[in-house]
């Protein structure tokens, strides 16, 4: 996640640690808070986003509206957004496929 300028328009399947606040949802590497990239589900309506938003409903802990996270498996592209705010990446990543990522043993 630290170049998505590298895959850009291009499906990608990532391993994450999904981070939820109030405000936003990100996607970061696994082992730290860097790099991270905003997350947009890529639904045509509501209900179709629901069994994705459910998958993570139930696969994050935390503080609920301050820091949830999980780990992931997410199938989706890099979206360049030429009129991004100036304090966030230029990057976001539609994701229309969430799996929950084993433990490991």
């Amino acid at each position: 996640m630290s170049k998505p300028e590298l895959y850009d328009q291009r499906v990608v399947r990532t391993k994450a640690q999904l981070v939820l606040t109030y405000h936003i949802a990100v996607a970061c590497p696994l082992d730290r808070d860097e790099h991270c990239i905003i997350l947009e589900l890529d639904c045509d309506d509501d209900d179709a986003c629901k069994p994705m938003q459910e998958t993570i409903d139930h696969n994050v802990k935390g503080t609920a509206y301050e820091d949830m996270r999980g780990r992931f498996v997410l199938v989706g592209k890099f979206v360049y957004l030429k009129n991004a705010p100036r304090e966030s990446s230029p990057f976001r990543l539609r994701v229309n496929r969430i799996d929950v990522l084993p433990k490991a043993s």
